[in-house]
């Protein structure tokens, strides 16, 4: 099974069904089926949606914070953390790489239109932070 990769919303919800509606203008080729993230019919990633009160966001946003902290940019981060309003935790299943980069995914296409369009911040497991402005050393 491939890395977990969290995507931070900060400027209001993410449900999955708004995540749906957006995906043709990502691509025609991914579809919501259910939990799992379809590309080209095939499975590429299970998504979890979450929101404060859920009892799941709390504790992540809690375990990023911490990643954050050994960051060079370490308030910013912990800033958009502490406005956060939805969370995609998608455990790519397809993921390549190590845990010492971020990993090239067939996410990616879907996290740079939400970085671009939405107020966000993704996390590849192992802590490697970015946002609209990049990465985060």
């Amino acid at each position: 099974m491939g890395q977990y990769i969290r995507c931070i919303i900060t400027d209001g919800n993410l449900t999955r069904d708004q995540l749906a509606r957006m995906l043709p203008q990502i691509s025609r080729r991914y579809r919501l089926e259910g939990d799992l993230l379809l590309h080209d019919a095939e499975a590429k990633a299970v998504l979890e949606f979450n929101h404060p009160g859920d009892g799941i966001m709390e504790d992540d946003v809690e375990l990023l914070k911490r990643y954050a902290q050994a960051k060079q940019d370490s308030a910013h981060l912990a800033s958009m953390l502490e406005k956060a309003t939805s969370m995609i935790a998608a455990q790519d299943i397809t993921q390549q790489g190590d845990e010492k980069e971020a990993p090239r995914s067939v996410l990616d296409p879907i996290w740079k239109w939400l970085l671009a369009n939405r107020q966000a911040l993704i996390v590849y497991e192992g802590g490697h932070f970015v946002d609209a402005d990049g990465p985060h050393p």
